[in-house]
Order: C-alpha cells, then structure tokens, then sequence
C-alpha cells in the first residue's frame, strides 16, 4: 500500500490535526485572559476614579470578576456608605486612592506582560505607568491578576498589588475589601 491513504499517513494526519487543534485552543486560551484583563483594564480608565467602587461600578464589573469577589466589594461598598452616614460625611471615606493599582493615584497606562495559565486558574501580569503631569518621570510597576475559570468563562478573582514602595498597600484587594468591609456595618455602632 502507497500514496496517502494508508494507515500510517492517516494517523500522522490525525496527530497533525489534534496537534492543531491544541495550539488553537492554548492561544485562544491566553488570548481569553488578556481580553477578561484587557475589559478591566477598560473599566478602569474610563468607570473607575479611586476608593472603593460604587454599586454602579460594581454592576459593570460583574461580567469579568468572579461572585466571590463581587460581593466582597458590594459589601466593602456598604461599609462605605455605612461609615458616610454614621460621621455625617465629615471624615474621609474607608478606602482613599487607587484600590485596583498598587499606586495610591493609580495608573495613566497598563499593558498585560505575562500570561500564565495553569489548568482552571490563569495569573496576569499588568504593567502599569503613571505619568506626573509635572514633568517628573513616569513611575512604571507590576501588579498579579488572579483569574479562575468559573462558568467556563475567565473571570478575576483576585488582585495582588506588587508596587515596591514603603508607603503602600501590599496584598490582595480581597483581603483589603474584606478589612474594609468589617470597619462599619447597618445597625452597628
């Protein structure tokens, strides 16, 4: 038996095309946590101004996070309002400056730098840069989004904030909210 239909030829086709397939659905893979990330990162500068995200934000974040962490900021949010009410808007709020970035004025530009994936769960790495707007040089960080699969689906659950300076915040934001969340409660004095 010669030319392309014996079995061996058959086979190696076989081979070729489940080895295709596997490379189509590694970089539709990756390029699925960019997008969850890349979506964010679009909230980010056009919804997101600092603190805590409001009941607004929430609802348009609600696609790319996972429940877990929607309802850590919904209640996170109510401890907001919780606090604004009981001191009459005469303090700061809980959460002052960037709760998703590692700098406390946030970010003016993000790309994604690496992408890791590792069954059900995916680790993004974002390149932030802040611009000064007074000449000084623009401060360039990372900081690790967490994403699982839930729903089949790419959603974040997670964001650990890597900024290296002495006066920051250094964790996740689920520990953040959950903090923020225990300091004022309805009904609690």
């Amino acid at each position: 038996m010669t030319g392309t239909n014996t079995p061996a030829v058959k086979c190696r086709a076989k081979y070729r095309l489940v080895a295709c397939l596997l490379c189509l659905f590694c970089s539709i893979s990756v390029r699925a946590e960019q997008e969850v990330v890349q979506e964010f990162m679009h909230f980010y500068f056009n919804s997101y101004q600092s603190g805590t995200p409001d009941t607004k934000q929430i609802e348009l974040l609600k696609k790319l996070i996972t429940p877990e962490l929607h309802k850590l900021m919904l209640d996170a949010n109510g401890a907001e309002i919780c606090h604004a009410k009981r001191v009459h808007n005469m303090e700061p709020p809980l959460w002052e400056g960037d709760l998703f970035t590692s700098l406390f004025e946030g970010a003016t530009g993000g790309k994604v730098a690496a992408v890791r994936v590792d069954g059900k769960s995916a680790e993004v790495d974002v390149e932030w840069t802040y611009d000064a707007q007074d000449g000084q040089k623009a401060v360039v960080w990372q900081d690790r989004f967490y994403l699982v699969l839930h729903e089949g689906a790419w959603r974040i659950d997670d964001i650990a904030h890597l900024g290296d300076w002495e006066f920051t915040y250094h964790g996740r934001i689920s520990e953040l909210l959950r903090d923020i969340a225990g300091q004022c409660r309805e009904g609690s004095h």
